[in-house]
């Protein structure tokens, strides 16, 4: 449980950084990321 949970939290702790990327260069992130986070 513990381990998922900070899995989890890395997870979307990763995403939210890539998405705050993506809105200051305009530009989507590596497709190889999004295939892994997908």
């Amino acid at each position: 449980m513990i381990k998922i949970t900070s899995i989890e939290t890395l997870f979307y702790f990763y995403r939210t950084i890539v998405f705050i990327l993506e809105l200051i260069t305009k530009k989507p992130p590596p497709l190889a990321m999004v295939h892994f986070l997908s």
